[in-house]
């Protein structure tokens, strides 16, 4: 039986991820890293009310062993006007993502699986796509057996904000399906859904050290 740890799991994908694990036969705990407690229970539900910023000294392992060898999960992630500066942002989207990172490192994580955003390039000069693209190469750096990196196109599901951007996005990628073909595929709109089951549907394969599942292979899954 499998144990998982996620970090972002009351974020849009990281909550409907939380729903598949805890469903999930292959699973038998589910660890949350939050800021405030979760507004439910579960039997397999475990939280760890924690402040990220001192993501780097947590040891989870003393009091759970059995975190030894997890699946880690990182859903982490915001824009910058929820954000509210450049400076936050980063804090959140590469260094709260790369502690995260570190942290599946010393638990001798068996899987890390990031969702980054389409277009991730560290030579990018869009803020948004060059901070994924930095944070991407910074955890594929890292002592990590399994890697796996999600890039997925405009979202579209339930948050807690919205989002009018995304939101239009969404609906204006979804009317040009039709013509995004071939290589523009990795282009259509993508439900939070669709990234949350692949997120879960790969953690029950083996692959390569680093792998990353772009738009459209997101999809398929």
């Amino acid at each position: 039986m499998k144990t998982a740890i996620i970090a972002g799991s009351t974020g849009a994908i990281g909550s409907e991820l939380l729903s598949l694990l805890l469903d999930s036969s292959e699973y038998e705990r589910v660890h949350c890293l939050v800021r405030r407690k979760l507004t439910f229970s579960h039997p397999k539900l475990v939280t760890h009310e924690i402040n990220f910023d001192e993501l780097g000294t947590l040891n989870l392992t003393e009091k759970n062993p059995e975190l030894a060898h997890a699946n880690v999960f990182c859903c982490l992630g915001t824009t910058l006007k929820q954000a509210g500066s450049l400076e936050a942002f980063k804090r959140i989207d590469k260094d709260y993502v790369l502690s995260v990172a570190k942290l599946a490192e010393r638990l001798s994580a068996s899987t890390f699986s990031l969702v980054s955003a389409i277009g991730a390039n560290a030579a990018s000069s869009q803020y948004y796509t060059q901070t994924k693209g930095e944070v991407e190469l910074q955890v594929q750096q890292l002592n990590l057996p399994s890697i796996r990196i999600f890039r997925p196109s405009i979202l579209h599901g339930k948050r807690s904000q919205f989002r009018f951007n995304e939101f239009f996005g969404f609906i204006l990628l979804t009317l040009l399906s039709p013509i995004l073909q071939g290589r523009l595929k990795k282009y259509r709109a993508i439900s939070t859904t669709q990234v949350a089951k692949a997120l879960y549907l790969t953690s029950l394969q083996s692959y390569d050290k680093s792998i990353t599942f772009e738009n459209d292979s997101i999809l398929a899954l």
